[in-house]
């Protein structure tokens, strides 16, 4: 559900031939409330299934519905406009109160996780999770209740026009923009205690100066070569999600629940989860089990930190167009981009320095105890012994660690994520163009641009523990370890665009866009750090690409590592692998960040309009109608096969499956996971496909 609604009041008023002052108030409200189909808890069952890899699938509720919210905003804005001799100044300002009332709901319905389709089928789970809100004022009895936040944006500004020569003119200005949220979280006092850190600091950034300047000079003085340049600071507003994340995840106001298998020494099942009656949950009749069921952890925290500060990008360009014929032109624009003090969370409870790391990858780092050969203690969790007639089937383990609390610095706190500005973006790129202008409105022109985008951590919004979703290689507070290619990052785009002149009031146009696809790094499914337990993160590190020349010089390989030689040869070798040659040039150690591409893709939009005026039908005076068709990705109608999106799937994207450790190299003193490969990966599927 959503509405909105806006109403502004404007003055403008005159003083005299050159000064003149706008003066805007305006009062804005959305509600977008989100409802689930079902408000369940959630399930999730991992299903194996030979040639097709591991998959996980969910079905009940929703993780972050139902939720309300209503946002109101009042926004005034002043500015005034002096001619003064060859100069024109603009002095304004900008400000901005927001107020968002919002229940959200974000794991807060609880999660069942069954190991396999037989464990579903016997309704015995293996964990069950839930962030369980406490007190007696709760929405329909289960979600936390809703909460009034705050924000305010206030920016000043000045700039200057003016002409250097006849053909040079020149733009600077400064501007000041300050922002915070005005609520402040819960200070908790263990935290405090512990980590000498309050959880009450609010964000907020008041030191954003932006200088910017733009110069343009029309060489001839007839606009036909003109360069451009400009550069700038440019500062952005906080992200209302994380003062929510503040407020709500304060290690106070929600519980942390975990119920888990329990054995004893000898291997036997103490304790399990609770048997989930989903009829029940459906009509009412039982409540989602809460904290009477025990399984309290310590608690998860949401916190800024002393290094906040608003995101700060520096951003140049360089731009020349020349029509080198009266309808033929030509151009290209260079840029450049560099974000500081870009949002990251880090987990403050981490341990400082790992446990151990494994050799056999690099040295990658492992923060929870080494494990032992008694398979029912083990804090990390065994993989059976090799049989080559059950490989295929060995359930892969999404998480190592039985225990989230074995990586923390201190026992009393669970995951401890705190907001700093320490992330960085880098962005370059260059753009081509060239056209023709043609009579009775008709052109065509294209463009193409090369674009290289890289970052150390790809979290732009909203729960705090999606920050550590990207793919690092061991400990997520290495920037400089984990910086490569961002999430969002393309190489290559090409747009190609056309427009026919008007005949008998029909018009033809098209748009034709060809761009390369985001990038993605071969992963490891199974959280084999130790740090994506307490958040529910399985898939953030990236896989170590095994050489099997290197496991097969080796007389003292394991039957996993053996079967992994072999498997590795076909991924190698496999013709269908867009990966391959990335993965043949970083043997024998951990893959880059994201420096394989998705697949080209292409599509082409058309468009005929028919326009009816008053020289086809006069009794329409100075009124026209207008008759739009539409077809976007017309290669799809046509043929679906050739129009569709071709992709490799999360799926293929993983490389490694963890089976546990690798029991006969423990056996040895030697600590090392056995994996199972995907050999399916970098195979691509159509968009929308199972691979």
């Amino acid at each position: 559900y959503f509405y909105s609604v806006q109403s502004m009041l404007s003055l403008r008023s005159t003083f005299s031939k050159r000064l003149t002052n706008e003066f805007k108030v305006q009062y804005m409200q959305q509600q977008r409330d989100a409802r689930a189909n079902s408000t369940l808890p959630r399930g999730q069952v991992t299903i194996t299934s030979p040639g097709f890899g591991t998959r996980t699938f969910q079905f009940g509720g929703s993780r972050i519905v139902p939720e309300d919210h209503t946002e109101r905003q009042v926004q005034v804005v002043n500015n005034l406009y002096l001619q003064k001799g060859k100069f024109f100044f603009t002095f304004g300002t900008d400000n901005l109160i927001t107020f968002t009332d919002i229940t959200n709901t974000n794991e807060q319905g609880g999660l069942f996780l069954f190991a396999n389709l037989d464990s579903l089928e016997r309704l015995a789970p293996t964990e069950f999770t839930r962030l369980t809100p406490s007190g007696n004022n709760l929405r329909n009895g289960k979600y936390s209740p809703r909460m009034d936040l705050r924000a305010l944006d206030l920016s000043f500004y000045a700039m200057a026009d003016w002409n250097l020569t006849d053909n040079i003119s020149a733009s600077a200005g400064l501007r000041y923009d300050a922002t915070a949220f005005l609520n402040t979280p819960q200070n908790n006092p263990t935290v405090e205690r512990i980590l000498g850190r309050r959880t009450n600091r609010v964000a907020a950034d008041w030191n954003n100066i932006q200088p910017r300047l733009q110069l343009v000079w029309d060489m001839k003085g007839d606009q036909r070569s003109v360069l451009r340049f400009g550069a700038g600071g440019y500062a952005a507003n906080l992200v209302h999600y994380v003062h929510l994340n503040n407020i709500l995840q304060d290690g106070i106001t929600l519980t942390d629940q975990f119920i888990g298998i329990t054995r004893d020494a000898n291997g036997n099942i103490v304790s399990r989860p609770p048997t989930p009656n989903f009829p029940g949950y459906a009509n009412g009749t039982v409540p989602i089990p809460g904290v009477g069921e025990g399984g309290i952890r310590s608690p998860y925290v949401n916190m800024v930190g002393d290094d906040f500060a608003a995101p700060y990008t520096w951003k140049a360009n360089l731009a020349y167009r020349k029509f080198i014929t009266p309808i033929v032109y030509v151009g290209v624009n260079a840029y450049y981009a560099r974000t500081l003090n870009n949002f990251i969370y880090t987990d403050v409870n981490l341990k400082t320095n790992p446990e151990f790391t494994l050799a056999n990858e690099g040295n990658r780092p492992v923060y929870a105890p080494r494990p032992t050969t008694n398979a029912a203690t083990s804090p990390i969790i065994l993989a059976p012994q090799f049989s080559a007639a059950t490989f295929n089937t060995v359930a892969a383990q999404r998480f190592l660690t039985r225990d989230a609390s074995v990586v923390n610095q201190n026992p009393e706190l669970g995951r401890v994520l705190e907001l700093n500005g320490r992330a960085n973006v880098w962005q370059r790129g260059i753009v081509l163009e060239a056209g023709v202008v043609l009579p009775r409105g008709a052109s065509i022109n294209a463009t193409y641009t090369r674009n290289r985008t890289e970052d150390d951590n790809s979290y732009d919004c909203c729960i705090a523990r999606t920050s550590v979703l990207t793919a690092i290689a061991g400990d997520p507070r290495n920037l400089e370890e984990n910086r490569g290619g961002a999430d969002v990052d393309f190489r290559s785009k090409t747009v190609v665009f056309g427009v026919t002149p008007m005949v008998k009031g029909f018009r033809f146009s098209f748009r034709n866009i060809l761009q390369g696809g985001l990038p993605f790094s071969p992963r490891v499914f199974g959280d084999i750090v130790g740090d994506g337990r307490g958040l529910f993160i399985d898939n953030n590190k990236r896989a170590f690409i095994f050489d099997p020349a290197v496991i097969r010089a080796n007389p003292n390989a394991t039957a996993y590592e053996r079967q992994l030689a072999t498997d590795m040869e076909f991924v190698l070798n496999n013709p269908n692998n867009i990966a391959r040659r990335m993965m043949n040039r970083n043997l024998n150690q951990i893959a880059p960040r994201n420096e394989v591409y998705q697949p080209l893709f292409s599509q082409l939009d058309a468009r005929l309009s028919y326009t009816l005026n008053n020289k086809i039908w006069k009794a329409l005076g100075k009124n026209s109608i207008e008759v739009l068709a539409e077809i976007f990705n017309f290669g799809n109608l046509i043929n679906p096969e050739r129009g569709a999106l071709r992709i490799v799937p999360g799926g293929n994207q993983v490389l490694l499956q963890t089976l546990g450790i690798d029991p006969e190299a423990l056996s040895r003193g030697v600590v090392q996971y056995a994996y199972r490969v995907n050999r399916n990966f970098g195979q691509t599927a159509l968009s929308g496909a199972v691979a």
